[in-house]
């Protein structure tokens, strides 16, 4: 956690104040323009696999 959230997380408690962080990130935002950045590690399986019951 970034230390100025922290602090304001700290002051929202003392204060009573419900606290919401929110980070905006565009690099995960849907774009025409841009393909969404990879994630690192394998690939997603191409087709679904049933779930074990």
């Amino acid at each position: 956690m970034v230390p100025a959230v922290a602090a304001a997380r700290s002051v929202a408690e003392q204060l009573g104040i419900p606290f919401v962080p929110v980070a905006y990130f565009p690099a995960y935002l849907p774009s025409p323009h841009h393909p969404p950045l990879a994630w690192p590690g394998p690939g997603r399986p191409s087709r679904r696999v049933p779930a074990l019951t």
